[in-house]
């Protein structure tokens, strides 16, 4: 049993690392939206797919290539990752974990944050007209995805 504590250990640790914006930002809002949804229906899986909605309408605002867009897709993200710590928060306090929960997580990251990275650098194009943004966003897209891939292998 003590390897396996400490292994839970180890894994927590490695989470709160990986996780910094949302160990030091998201779940200083998480919990108030956490709270109002702990005695519903709502499941986790409800809010992921909700997490995934806002980074969709994030990613579509960002391409619109003005700067106040910029800014408004990009707190479609912030909302999002307040939403993907609130998942977590609420299946962990429900005791409704699930591989099916934890795979739909992943999906809607490997989706989102691709968008996110892609709609950001078209729409910085659009206002810029610079081909070089463009090539970075690339760069920035195949850097995550590969981080993300080799993370979850």
């Amino acid at each position: 049993k003590e390897s396996s504590a400490a292994s839970d250990l180890y894994k927590r640790q490695q989470q709160e690392f990986m996780e910094f914006y949302s160990f030091y930002f998201s779940r200083h809002f998480s919990f108030l939206l956490t709270a109002l949804l702990t005695y519903t229906k709502i499941s986790p899986n409800i809010v992921t797919i909700c997490m995934i909605i806002s980074g969709l309408i994030g990613s579509l605002i960002l391409l619109t290539g003005d700067i106040i867009s910029l800014i408004i897709g990009s707190i479609f993200f912030i909302f999002l990752n307040i939403l993907d710590t609130t998942d977590g928060e609420l299946a962990r306090f429900k005791k409704n974990t699930s591989v099916k929960g934890d795979y739909l997580d992943r999906i809607g990251h490997y989706v989102t944050n691709s968008m996110f990275f892609l709609c950001t650098g078209l729409g910085l194009f659009i206002i810029t007209d610079s081909v070089f943004i463009l090539y970075i966003s690339i760069l920035l897209e195949i850097s995550y995805t590969a981080d993300e891939l080799l993370r979850d292998l």
